[in-house]
């Protein structure tokens, strides 16, 4: 979620040396290729594209297939388990020396949030939980 649905980077493929080739023309089965994305914030590439190019003109037998859809992998649903056992060290948090000891979790959305429960009235900034937290995660 860092980039949200803006741009993570631009790689610049040249359809023009590729189809005016006849070395490239030749080739039926094009070979895969792999593309650096680059981002104009950013020195290093952003990631890496997997890919192969096909060009097929106006009116050829293979122009007439259609389009062929790639579909990636589907999601695949994670699950993430923590086990809270201990708490040490935590500041006292009001004004007679001691806090309200929890502890929440999320992954990604915050709006899906987990909590342990509550130890009132800690004054000793350490507390037990035993509490075993599951997050249900989609792979992207």
């Amino acid at each position: 979620m860092f980039f949200g649905n803006d741009l993570i980077g631009k790689a610049q493929v040249d359809l023009d040396d590729r189809f005016f080739s006849m070395e490239w023309q030749s080739v039926e089965n094009k070979p895969i290729e792999y593309r650096e994305l680059y981002h104009k914030d950013f020195d290093k590439g952003q990631g890496t594209v997997k890919m192969w190019v096909d060009i097929n003109e106006v009116g050829s037998k293979s122009s007439k297939d259609g389009p062929v859809f790639c579909e990636g992998e589907p999601q695949n649903i994670y699950e993430a388990r923590l086990v809270i056992w201990k708490t040490k060290d935590i500041p006292h948090m009001d004004l007679e020396g001691c806090s309200d000891v929890f502890v929440r979790t999320y992954f990604d959305d915050p709006n899906q949030e987990k909590l342990t429960d509550t130890h009132w009235r800690n004054s000793d900034g350490k507390a037990s939980f035993n509490w075993r937290i599951v997050h249900k995660l989609k792979s992207l």
